[in-house]
């Protein structure tokens, strides 16, 4: 008997995909749609989330359409840190999605959580930022009328569990990845901490259960297919070649750039989160996590900033790289400092004399090696150094970002040649047939000396706090 094929959903901060994959892993069909992005100012980003779930249903009808067998299990990845409100009885949304990148609710998490952060890290694994949900649920309960109005009838939650309750007709449930990213979610115990609900007033009531990442979250309602994976877009990013060796680094590169390296239980650095990436019947298996928030996003607002058309940036970029340029120094605090830093508000700024359209933007890609290294450095207190680097996500297709990022840290950097890591990790956890998993091809980045670059990256770090 042949052996089932999968299908992921991969619901981005930019899009929506949907892609097929046989029992080896290889990709046999996708589909995309791209969603809008709302900014407010510059601290409220958003999505329309009755637009998600449009996206959502189009994909999938796409990618089955697409596919020459028809997928029988399905694997869903989100963004992790995002939120939606909505109503219990018929899954119609009472808010928008609140995207990670929102800051707004920066002074209310102060003030929630004030002289605790210790007691935040033992109890979630995160250092208290406004990226996380704990804030952001807080404020829809606070401030949107269609939240207060639903009284008895009304989740709030990580967005997995909107568009997997959206998917199944089910109740609402929610995997340990996402649920871990709220900031509510107690590491040790796996489940909701009622210290933390305390803190910011959320009744447990409104938020969904807690699953395991590999469950039987339900069949689809409108396709012959069975939910069996849930995750975050990151932690599953994780699993696209089969499970993580414990000895490299893997990092992907989106709207953000996310390092994780596997974590054994002592090593718990300062500055960096301890994130979920699974939960079984063992418990939950963790990683220790860098975070930098402007990646691909970083290089979003510049070209908006320059009013760069996006299609000509992609073509214009790669060259840009590869010719011997003397780029100024992007100090880049698009969306706020990540780790190990976490400051919400950081002004973006080049430092350095006039420069062309093409020094500046290769400036932007050397400042997200630079806050990748500046992470690096820093799990490398508590971890040791890694064996190998290994890229993934949308900017890894930069031969020229891979090469500088091999260069600066002197470590080997491998990238997957494939372009979606969240997508297959999915899979991986999805399948029934992960003994048949097969590795994707690789490219390899041999480190070489590069004063030039290192004298750009000693000018940043004096200008980072």
């Amino acid at each position: 008997m042949s052996a089932a094929w999968t299908l992921t959903i991969d619901q981005g901060g930019h899009g929506t995909r949907a892609l097929v994959f046989d029992p080896h892993g290889h990709e046999q069909a996708r589909a995309h749609c791209e969603i809008g992005v709302h900014r407010h100012g510059a601290d409220c980003v958003e999505h329309d989330a009755a637009e998600v779930l449009r996206s959502v249903d189009e994909v999938l009808a796409a990618a089955i359409a697409a596919s020459p067998t028809c997928p029988e299990r399905v694997g869903l990845a989100t963004q992790r840190s995002s939120i939606v409100c909505w109503q219990r009885s018929t899954g119609t949304p009472l808010s928008p999605v609140i995207s990670w990148q929102d800051r707004r609710a920066a002074a209310l998490l102060a003030k929630c959580v004030a002289g605790r952060d210790d007691e935040v890290r033992t109890r979630t694994g995160l250092i208290p930022s406004p990226h996380f949900g704990a804030s952001k649920l807080r404020w829809c309960l606070d401030e949107l009328p269609a939240v207060q109005q639903a009284q008895g009838d009304v989740v709030i939650g990580p967005l997995a569990s909107f568009i997997a309750q959206h998917l199944t007709g089910g109740p609402p449930v929610v995997d340990a990845a996402n649920a871990a990213r709220t900031m509510l979610w107690n590491v040790d115990d796996c489940d909701w901490d009622k210290v933390l609900l305390s803190w910011f007033g959320i009744p447990a009531g409104l938020l969904p259960a807690t699953a395991h990442t590999c469950s039987d979250f339900g069949p689809l309602r409108d396709h012959p297919m069975e939910l069996c994976a849930v995750s975050g877009d990151q932690s599953a990013a994780l699993f696209a070649d089969g499970e993580p060796t414990a000895g490299d680094v893997f990092v992907n590169l989106g709207t953000g750039a996310f390092l994780q390296r596997v974590a054994a239980v002592e090593q718990r650095p300062a500055r960096l989160p301890r994130s979920v990436v699974l939960q079984d019947e063992a418990g939950a298996r963790c990683v220790v996590e860098g975070t930098v928030n402007g990646a691909a996003a970083a290089l979003s607002w510049w070209r908006a900033e320059r009013q760069l058309d996006a299609a000509e940036l992609r073509a214009a970029l790669p060259g840009w790289l590869e010719q011997r340029l003397d780029p100024p120094v992007f100090v880049n605090g698009v969306s706020g400092l990540g780790s190990p830093d976490w400051i919400s508000h950081f002004p973006s700024r080049f430092v350095g004399a006039d420069a062309t359209l093409a020094e500046e933007a290769v400036a932007v890609i050397e400042s997200i090696v630079f806050l990748i290294a500046r992470n690096l450095d820093e799990m490398e207190q508590t971890c040791g150094a890694p064996d190998e680097i290994v890229v993934a996500g949308g900017l890894s297709r930069l031969s020229g970002l891979c090469q500088r990022l091999a260069n600066l840290t002197a470590t080997a950097v491998v990238r997957r040649d494939h372009d979606e890591a969240t997508a297959r990790g999915i899979a991986y956890l999805a399948t029934a047939s992960r003994d048949r998993w097969q590795p994707s091809p690789t490219s390899a980045f041999v480190p070489a000396s590069d004063p030039d670059l290192r004298r750009r990256y000693d000018l940043w770090r004096r200008q980072m706090p």
